[in-house]
């Protein structure tokens, strides 16, 4: 009988970066290859089932079983861990040799790399000191190889207008034949040409979402789940996804509906850190006619436009009025506010100060809606004389 019995577990890691070793590399194997190793050693005991992170990269340690083996380590529940080779363990040259040369030997741990042929019990200190960094260093660099052929081929496809996303934006779909490819989805297009279409006849972006969800028209997501697709997101508030602000407008102002392909908007600085950043629209990959457009470049340009104005209008409205987003003060330049105050029988409207209105700090001025409308078709009235007389005068 063994002097010690070690409690042992075994960790299991694999991910996509593992290219033509993933059958080698699979889960069953990993856990296999450690099971026999453990049943072949006496002093080896398997107290718990394997930990296993599947589809979590080597690089990081921040992986969820792995943080749950190492919270059995440091209440004292395990001896010894187990994994089939190095690799598995870890791809990260400095955070792998820092848990095996020194996290591990501090809490009393016991490792062993079965096809690496390391044990820390039994193995060389004075070999196992040049060998092991070695062969996380090569363990590192083959992964940071990977990450740069990966982001490379990425590169490529975007610039050839291939697309690259993992789901299609609303109105597309994925081409069955070529995956890189969107085509149009004639289950919701029309949706998508309503959505601008109303914005252009002047509703505002709530009131198109309130209409949509009136209608009975799956959101973007409910859609994505309905049709099979594994898809959640942070604008989800409640049991089922409801058309919101935020989806109309995302949709308004999304090029891809116009046939441009713009990608690469985020993306991380290097391929050991994992927080995804923006990117500068200076730095996106844009290509034009990348697919079939469902709305003209004309009618998006117009929304466009629009946008850049106040389109709100009041509660009791679908509409915005016809001025909305057009006037505004002369001394603070914000918008003007429409205001209806009734008098008797009758209601006069005003456009007033929004600054003045909200905080005071603008004279108290006021324009009556009257007046604007005045000056407005006198000026549209002017206009079309002077083209009345330019076409007379070159008749």
């Amino acid at each position: 009988m063994p002097d010690k019995v070690y409690r042992t577990a075994i960790y299991c890691r694999l991910s996509r970066e593992d290219g033509d070793k993933v059958e080698s590399n699979s889960i069953a194997s990993q856990r296999a290859i450690c099971e026999d190793y453990i049943a072949r050693h006496e002093d080896l005991e398997l107290v718990c089932e394997p930990f296993v992170d599947d589809g979590y990269s080597g690089v990081s340690f921040n992986r969820p079983q792995f943080k749950k083996l190492e919270e059995a380590i440091r209440k004292g529940a395990l001896d010894c861990i187990v994994v089939k080779d190095l690799s598995r363990f870890s791809r990260n040259y400095i955070d792998g040799g820092r848990y095996i040369e020194k996290i591990f030997p501090q809490l009393g741990i016991r490792f062993i790399a079965i096809n690496d042929a390391y044990d820390s019990l039994t193995g060389d200190p004075q070999s196992d000191s040049f060998v092991i960094p070695f062969k996380n260093l090569i363990n590192d660099s083959y992964c940071k190889d990977i990450s740069m052929k990966i982001r490379s081929s990425l590169e490529v496809k975007q610039k050839s207008g291939e697309f690259v996303g993992s789901f299609a934006p609303y109105g597309y779909m994925k081409s069955p034949e070529n995956k890189n490819q969107l085509i149009v989805d004639e289950a919701v297009s029309e949706y998508v040409q309503m959505i601008f279409s109303m914005y252009k006849d002047g509703f505002s972006i709530g009131r198109i979402a309130k209409r949509l969800n009136q209608m009975g028209v799956l959101s973007p997501m409910e859609y994505k789940h309905s049709a099979g697709v594994k898809f959640d997101t942070v604008f989800k508030t409640g049991d089922t996804a409801k058309w919101t602000y935020k989806a109309v407008q995302r949709i308004l102002t999304n090029e891809v509906y116009i046939g441009v392909l713009a990608q690469g908007k985020r993306g991380t600085p290097n391929y050991k850190v994992r927080v995804v950043k923006s990117k500068d629209e200076s730095e996106w990959v844009k290509v034009e006619n990348a697919h079939e457009a469902l709305v003209s470049y004309e009618d998006f340009m117009a929304v466009k436009v629009m946008m850049q104005r106040d389109m709100r209008c009041s509660p009791d409205q679908d509409e915005a009025h016809l001025f909305s987003g057009f006037l505004f003060c002369g001394d603070c330049q914000q918008p003007m506010i429409r205001k209806t105050v009734p008098s008797k029988t009758k209601k006069y409207i005003y456009y007033v100060c929004s600054t003045n209105k909200h905080s005071r700090t603008c004279s108290p001025h006021s324009i009556a809606a009257k007046e604007v409308e005045e000056k407005v078709f006198r000026a549209i009235h002017d206009q079309i004389e002077l083209v009345i007389n330019l076409e007379h005068a070159l008749a």
